[in-house]
C-alpha cells in the first residue's frame, strides 16, 4: 500500500511537473548548434553523440534515470588550475537546450587527490552532468528524508541538488547518487550499506585525501546496454545471490523502447552527409516550428521518418 500511494504521488507530481517545465520553444531555440562558432560546432556535435550513445540517453529521452554523468572527464591541476578547457566545454554544452527540463553544464568533485606523477600537484577532477529536471523533482519527492535536510524541494536547482551529495560524507553520498542516478531502491541501499566510506577529507577540501582500501562485500552487477556497451554503461551492484526481481525486469523493461527508437534514428542522421546528433534531437523533441519539448519524442522506431 506504501509502495503504491508513493507511485500515485510520483505520477501526480511529474503530471504538474511537466506542465510547468515542459513550455514548448520554437524549432530554432532546439539544440541550435549554429549559434556557436563555426570552429566549434563539429566539436558541440561529436560530444553530444557520445553522450547519447552512452547512458545519458536514458536522461535525455523519458527521464529514466534522473541525472547521467561522466562525459567528458577532465582535471585541473590545484597549484595553478587551468581552466581552458573547463570553459570551452561549458560553451559547446551552452546551446544543448530545447526549453527547460533538461540541463546540461559541468560540475566539480569535492574531493582532490594526488596526482600520479612524481612531483605533480593534487588534481580535481570535472565531469560532464545531464539533468532531467522533472525526474529529479521526482527523487526529490520520494525521498524526502534524504534530502529535506538540506532544504531541497521539487524545483530546486539540479546543481543544488548535486552539490548537496557530492559534499556529504556518509552513506547518503552513495544512496544521493544512486537515486539520481536512476537506480532501483533495493540496488541503492545495497550499495550504501555494504560500501565503505572513504576517510573523511580533511577540513581544507583542497588537500587531498587516500581512500582506503576497502575489501567489498561479495557483489554481482547488472547493466542495461545503451548504443556503445551492452554492459558496463548505466549498470548497478546488487548481493551476490539477488535474482532478478519486478524492479530490475521494469527498468529494463522501460530502457529497451528507448535505446530500440534512438538506434533507428541514430542510422537516419548519424554518419558522413547526415544531418547529426543535434538535428537528429531537434526532429525527435518537435512538432511544428513552435513546438519543441522534450516531452514530445515518442518511442515507436516505425514512425522515424528520413531526415530531410
Amino acid at each position: 500500500m506504501i509502495l503504491t500511494l508513493r507511485r500515485l504521488a510520483l505520477v501526480a507530481l511529474l503530471a504538474l511537473s511537466a506542465l510547468a517545465s515542459g513550455v514548448p520553444v520554437p524549432r530554432s531555440a532546439c539544440f541550435p548548434i549554429d549559434r556557436l562558432p563555426a570552429g566549434q560546432r563539429a566539436e558541440s556535435e561529436a560530444l553530444l553523440l557520445r553522450l547519447l550513445d552512452s547512458e545519458a540517453l536514458y536522461t535525455v529521452i523519458g527521464g529514466l534515470k534522473p541525472m547521467s554523468g561522466g562525459l567528458p572527464t577532465l582535471s585541473i591541476s590545484l597549484d595553478k588550475p587551468d581552466l581552458r578547457k573547463a570553459q570551452e566545454i561549458r560553451e559547446l554544452m551552452s546551446v544543448w537546450t530545447c526549453g527547460d527540463s533538461l540541463r546540461f553544464t559541468l560540475h566539480h568533485y569535492a574531493r582532490a587527490f594526488k596526482s600520479d606523477k612524481p612531483g605533480a600537484a593534487p588534481q580535481r577532477f570535472l565531469s560532464g552532468v545531464v539533468f532531467n529536471l522533472t525526474s529529479m523533482a521526482g527523487v526529490i519527492s520520494l525521498h524526502q528524508a534524504l534530502f529535506a535536510p538540506f532544504g531541497l524541494t521539487p524545483n530546486s536547482d539540479p546543481v543544488e541538488i548535486l552539490m548537496a551529495v557530492e559534499y556529504l560524507e556518509t552513506a547518503g553520498r552513495f544512496r544521493g547518487y544512486g537515486f539520481l542516478f536512476g537506480y532501483p531502491d533495493q540496488a541503492v541501499e545495497f550499495f550504501a550499506l555494504n560500501t565503505n566510506i572513504p576517510q573523511t577529507r580533511n577540513p581544507d577540501p583542497n588537500q587531498p585525501i587516500t581512500p582506503e582500501a576497502v575489501k567489498p562485500s561479495p557483489r554481482k552487477f547488472i547493466s542495461i546496454p545503451t548504443f556503445l556497451r551492452e554492459t558496463g554503461s548505466f549498470v548497478y551492484a546488487v548481493d551476490a545471490n539477488h535474482t532478478e526481481d519486478d524492479a530490475d525486469r521494469e527498468l529494463l523493461e522501460k530502457a529497451l523502447p528507448i535505446l530500440q527508437s534512438y538506434n533507428r534514428r541514430r542510422a537516419l542522421y548519424v554518419g558522413e552527409g547526415k544531418p547529426g546528433a543535434a538535428a537528429l534531437l531537434r526532429d525527435w523533441f518537435c512538432r511544428g516550428e513552435n513546438n519543441c519539448s522534450p516531452s514530445n519524442a515518442t518511442l515507436d522506431p516505425t514512425c522515424v521518418k528520413n531526415p530531410q
